[in-house]
């Protein structure tokens, strides 16, 4: 786990607000930091979006602007449903990513689910490594969850 503090490519409000906030960011097993940027509610904007441990548990903010005062929080889980004991040792299994309408529409004609709307930018993949994933993608002011792998 990392302090957001240590973070310089953080904006100075992002990294403000996820230290108010008490959150520390769990490395993956194969070492991303979970912090990414994009445009992901809107075409014009940067946000970034971070995985936060705090108090036993695990979720992904989404800041809308570089402030720090607009966030969204999506995927809370228990933090013990992203780690894994091998040999004594404890893994992070939860990554982000950003994806593209090509991800999106792919995996939706491999799997199905949600149909997606019309697709004008980014979304979130919110994996657990070498398993699953859920896409979510913000669209006419909400979230919606998408399919991602299986």
């Amino acid at each position: 786990m990392q302090s957001p503090q240590y973070l310089s490519n953080l904006p100075a409000g992002v990294r403000a607000k996820l230290i108010e906030l008490k959150c520390l960011i769990p490395k993956s097993l194969n070492g991303s930091t979970n912090v990414i940027s994009g445009r992901f509610v809107n075409s014009s904007e940067i946000s970034w979006a971070v995985v936060c441990s705090r108090e036993a548990q695990s979720s992904i903010l989404v800041f809308k602007e570089n402030t720090g005062n607009k966030y969204d929080e999506l995927g809370r889980w228990n933090e013990d449903h992203w780690l894994v004991t091998d040999r004594n040792k404890s893994f992070y299994r939860r990554e982000i990513s950003s994806v593209d309408k090509s991800y999106i529409m792919e995996h939706y004609q491999s799997y199905g689910g949600q149909s997606p709307p019309k697709i004008k930018y980014e979304a979130i993949n919110d994996g657990y490594l070498e398993m699953s994933s859920t896409v979510y993608y913000f669209n006419e002011n909400q979230w919606l969850k998408l399919t991602g792998a299986d």
